[in-house]
């Protein structure tokens, strides 16, 4: 929490939410997916993600030129979660 706490100055998200288990539903099998999408959401959108220890989660930046019609579809810079 400190590196949040101690970190450059400006938005800080936190998102709230409730979870409403379908009937059968592993509620930690589905809190688990939840929580990999989000974070592979915010990798996506290019936001800094801090793992547990409060530690930048390496990541790869990918820019594409060119072809306009495939820009389109995925824009013009993708972040994506390094191989650890």
């Amino acid at each position: 929490m400190r590196r949040i706490d101690n970190g450059a100055k400006g938005k800080r998200v936190l998102m709230l939410g409730e979870y409403r288990p379908k009937s059968g539903q592993s509620s930690a099998t589905a809190l688990a997916i939840v929580e990999q999408a989000l974070i592979a959401l915010a990798f996506a959108e290019g936001y800094a993600v801090l793992n547990t220890a409060g530690t930048k989660t390496p990541r790869h930046t990918v820019t594409f030129w060119g072809f306009r019609e495939a820009k389109k579809f995925s824009g013009g810079t993708m972040y994506v979660k390094a191989a650890s």
